[in-house]
């Protein structure tokens, strides 16, 4: 395993106000040759990273795994998600009580959408045609509707559970399910009745969520130490699976056939084979592995490792590390463009 030295190639974006979205063409990186050229929508992309003490955003290429460029954001972004046509990216900023939203030409944030009524947004998922984007906000127990092309609040969702902390869409975009941290549920909501149908106990410190890339299963992670298998039709827990080590994120690979499970405590991510729903492999990574991202060819995973400061990348068809990226200041939240 070998280190990669990255190094700023242009100074930090100036922050902007929803009210004063400011000229990216003043910011003083917007003459850089990476924000002038930021890599096509057809290549390997970009790793967004979200920096939670650093108030940033890396941008890594997520091939050469070289920094390309960083940008300020509001306090403390915990979570990243970039819209479908890869134009813009948002991070929800929990302590700071807004989104950041980062215009993915220029690599800078552009300005801020002020979420102060609703306290901690946490979790983001994005509706396949980029129009509506879910937000949820952990200190008023809510999942927010946005328009994107509007920067407003469209809906708003009551979890009534503690600590509404992630957000994913089923494969139909018709149903929208939030793990809540301090609850040990899932909160199951109805787009289109507009209305929370279910509320699943899905074990204590319930925390991450993905979809299976058929949309039959959602599988949740609980920091007590186990994955619930729920099955995505009948809104129902299949199986309960055993994780040890703190299970805090989980994502399935692009054709299905495994699962990564980032275990903070034990600083490993559990490869699971998802048609036995048994572990094959423990990875050891860095120091409080948490984000989990695999890029979209399947040959590599990216695991934030937060109390590291750093990005462990493993190749997927060796199941072993084979490069640890610098990261700032506890890495969290990732995305790619």
């Amino acid at each position: 395993m070998k280190t990669l030295h990255l190094f700023l190639l242009a100074a930090l974006a100036g922050t902007f106000s929803c009210n004063n979205p400011g000229n990216a063409g003043d910011s003083a990186n917007s003459d850089s040759t990476a924000a002038q050229q930021p890599p096509a929508a057809n290549d390997s992309g970009l790793l967004l990273v979200a920096n939670k003490l650093d108030n940033t955003l890396f941008f890594i290429n997520a091939e050469t795994l070289e920094l390309v460029d960083s940008t300020t954001t509001g306090n403390d972004p915990h979570e990243a998600v970039v819209t479908p046509d890869g134009r813009t990216a948002y991070t929800a900023n929990m302590t700071g009580n807004s989104l950041s939203v980062i215009d993915m030409n220029t690599l800078e944030e552009v300005r801020r959408i002020d979420l102060s009524k609703y306290q901690q947004p946490h979790g983001l998922a994005i509706t396949s045609d980029g129009k509506n984007l879910y937000v949820t906000t952990e200190g008023t127990q809510t999942v927010l509707e946005i328009d994107v092309a509007a920067d407003s609040i469209l809906r708003v969702f009551k979890s009534g559970q503690q600590g509404t902390h992630m957000a994913a869409l089923s494969k139909d975009e018709s149903t929208l399910y939030a793990p809540n941290l301090g609850s040990g549920t899932t909160t199951v909501i109805d787009l289109e009745a507009g209305e929370v149908i279910k509320t699943l106990a899905t074990g204590e410190g319930t925390e991450g969520i993905d979809v299976s890339p058929d949309g039959k299963e959602i599988w949740i992670t609980a920091r007590s130490g186990s994955v619930a298998v729920v099955n995505a039709e009948s809104n129902e827990i299949e199986a309960t699976l055993p994780a040890a080590g703190l299970p805090i994120r989980v994502k399935f690979t692009p054709d299905g056939k495994q699962a990564l499970v980032s275990c903070m405590q034990a600083d490993e991510v559990i490869v699971f084979d998802v048609a036995e729903r048994k572990p094959i492999k423990r990875i050891k990574t860095g120091a409080g592995p948490v984000g989990v991202l695999i890029r979209p060819d399947g040959e590599v995973a990216f695991v934030a490792n937060t109390e590291g400061n750093n990005v462990s990348v493993i190749d997927m068809k060796t199941l072993e590390v084979s490069e640890t990226i610098p990261a700032g200041d506890t890495p969290d939240g990732m995305a790619f463009r």
